[in-house]
């Protein structure tokens, strides 16, 4: 979720791609968002492999950088192979994080975002917990696909914004953000918060208040539910969705949103996002793109 990446890494050319991607499984991670919920996923995790060291990295599609370390890099560096989703670069690793490596103490141990996935198409299938990455525009020709605005606001990589209707009726753009795995629509600012739910972000009645660890600050998060209709990339209709509003000041876009969109109200479905053509599909089938 963080939108400036601390470019800790310097990643080079790639040196491998499988030409027809297969599925692979990814892992989601979980654990209490709240006191009164049980456990549920809050993070999507691939595995990974440095240097031919098994681990796994977080899918952070709310990033836009290629990759960062969990963590401060400390020590003397040097080059790694790393190799997810069938793409293997070189990049360079501190001494801390190899050792972690080395010792097998590395889930999660890093963020892959999107300037790792601009050059292609990635397919989430979110129900059966496995995805594809192909160097390929996978849904340049097709006619169900819908515009996917990849904003460069920086000079690394970018942000995927994608349209919603809010219940008001008025179309807005979300920025569809897979770090964000508990979440439905998360609104960036107070005032964003009162423009959806009519009512300042105070625990109350159906307002629930909670702390979360974002890039090592604790930070106030307030979250309710709201009757809909929303609908996402126009098609997808909720008749009722989570909102949620985190208190982070290092937070924001340079373009006015709607907030962050989740993964939450997604889990059964397929998301296709095509890099190269700028397109976008959310599928309810489960045997999508098999």
């Amino acid at each position: 979720m963080q939108l400036i990446l601390l470019l800790l890494t310097l990643c080079l050319v790639p040196i491998q791609v499988h030409a027809d991607a297969d599925w692979r499984s990814f892992v989601w991670e979980y654990d209490k968002v709240t006191p009164e919920r049980p456990k549920e996923r809050v993070a999507l995790t691939l595995p990974a492999k440095f240097d031919g060291y098994p681990c796994t990295v977080q899918l952070d599609t709310g990033m836009n950088g290629a990759f960062q370390w969990h963590g401060d890099a400390s020590g003397e560096s040097t080059q790694v192979i790393f190799e997810v989703a069938g793409v293997a670069k070189e990049y360079i690793a501190d001494k801390r994080h190899m050792e972690q490596i080395r010792k097998g103490d590395c889930e999660t141990i890093a963020s892959v975002g999107n300037a790792f996935f601009e050059n292609g198409s990635l397919i989430l299938d979110l129900r059966n917990s496995r995805y594809k990455f192909e160097q390929a525009a996978v849904l340049a020709s097709s006619l169900k696909a819908q515009p996917l605005i990849y904003a460069q606001w920086y000079e690394v990589g970018g942000h995927l914004l994608v349209e919603v209707r809010v219940p008001s009726g008025e179309i807005k753009y979300a920025m569809l953000d897979t770090g964000a795995t508990s979440f439905g629509l998360s609104p960036l600012s107070a005032a964003a918060w009162v423009d959806l739910v009519g009512q300042p972000p105070v625990a109350g009645p159906g307002v629930v208040e909670y702390k979360v660890n974002s890039w090592g600050k604790q930070i106030s998060c307030f979250e309710t539910e709201k009757p809909g209709p929303l609908v996402i990339g126009l098609h997808h209709e909720l008749k009722k969705f989570r909102v949620s509003y985190c208190q982070h000041p290092d937070f924001s876009t340079k373009q006015r949103i709607a907030g962050l969109l989740g993964l939450r109200d997604l889990m059964g479905s397929v998301i296709t996002l095509d890099y190269r053509s700028r397109r976008w599909t959310l599928d309810d089938s489960s045997s999508a793109h098999q």
